[in-house]
């Protein structure tokens, strides 16, 4: 497990081939608005597109948490992925304060081209249901309580398998991991929102509401 201060994009470059199971990431996906480093969030995710072929394992899966109104642009950007499935959660993020975005919270699954669904003896899991415990105040724009991303990994990645989260934020992607027995590698751009996932990282409950609290 590793959380790092740090470039998720470069630190993708220099990962060894075939190497990782999956990326699961909530990108930044703010429309036109350039993002810290001056990078457009679609320029990001063409770097991403160009590095999955070669550290993929076979069989590596892609989620990518993204707004609702961009699932076009995203899907668009991917030339290498292959765009699957939409998976859907209906809860609401603290902050969101659009009724559409906040009752339809997609995550896009991409995989190379040719690659099998991970579970083909069952269908395709595509919605989870969960009320967001966060606040407004919340010390991350757009918290998602952890259990919530832990079940979305328990179906779509095995234990023991290794995650790559390069837009970590607080390290929702690597708490949850170390609950459920997944390797994880967290990569997170923003000093202050580092700082963030430290805490979370030390408290272990930072969003979620505390048992018996």
């Amino acid at each position: 497990m590793s959380y790092i201060l740090g470039d998720g994009i470069k630190a993708l470059k220099k990962m060894r081939a075939k190497s990782i199971d999956g990326i699961f990431s909530d990108p930044p996906w703010g429309g036109a608005v350039p993002i810290m480093g001056n990078e457009h969030p679609m320029e990001l995710m063409k770097s991403l597109d160009d590095e999955c072929p070669r550290i993929l394992k076979p069989g590596g899966r892609v989620l990518l948490w993204v707004g609702a109104r961009q699932i076009g642009d995203f899907i668009r950007v991917f030339k290498n992925l292959e765009y699957r499935w939409l998976i859907l959660c209906r809860y609401v993020p603290a902050r969101y304060i659009i009724r559409f975005q906040s009752q339809f919270d997609p995550i896009l699954y991409l995989a190379l081209p040719g690659e099998p669904y991970p579970y083909p003896e069952k269908s395709l899991p595509q919605c989870y249901l969960k009320v967001s415990t966060g606040k407004k105040d919340s010390d991350h724009p757009c918290a998602r309580p952890a259990e919530v991303v832990q079940s979305i990994l328990r179906d779509w990645f095995k234990p023991g398998e290794t995650i790559v989260d390069p837009f970590a934020g607080s390290d929702t992607t690597g708490y949850a991991c170390r609950q459920i027995g997944l390797k994880c590698r967290s990569y997170e751009l923003d000093p202050q929102m580092f700082i963030t996932g430290l805490a979370r990282n030390s408290q272990e409950l930072l969003f979620e509401k505390k048992k018996g609290g």
